[in-house]
C-alpha cells in the first residue's frame, strides 16, 4: 500500500480509481478524512491524501491522475495502543 498527496478534494474515490494510471494494477483507493468538531457535532472533512492498494508486492515510484504525476510514498499503519494495559 502507498499514499499520494495533493489530490484535490473535489475528486471522488470512484473517479480516482477509474482515471488513475499505474504500471502496477490498483485494487482499491481510499481518501483520508480529518475529524472536525463543531460544538456537540463532528464532521469528517476530506483531505488531499489518498491511500492506494496495489495488486503487486511492490509499488511504483509514481502514478498518474489526469496527466499529473504523483509520487507514491509507503503507507505506515497507525500504531494502536491497548487501553487496558497501555502497551503498544
Amino acid at each position: 500500500m502507498g499514499i499520494i498527496r495533493g489530490v484535490h478534494q473535489s475528486h471522488s474515490e470512484q473517479e480516482i480509481l477509474e482515471h488513475i494510471e499505474s504500471s502496477v494494477p490498483i485494487i482499491n483507493v481510499q481518501r483520508f478524512h480529518r475529524r472536525f468538531d463543531e460544538g456537540d457535532t463532528c464532521k469528517y472533512i476530506p483531505t488531499q491524501t489518498v491511500k492506494i492498494t496495489f495488486q503487486a508486492k511492490y509499488m511504483p515510484e509514481a502514478v498518474y491522475f489526469y496527466h499529473t504525476r504523483f509520487i507514491t510514498e509507503k503507507y505506515i499503519f497507525p500504531v494502536q495502543q491497548c487501553r487496558k494495559c497501555q502497551k503498544f
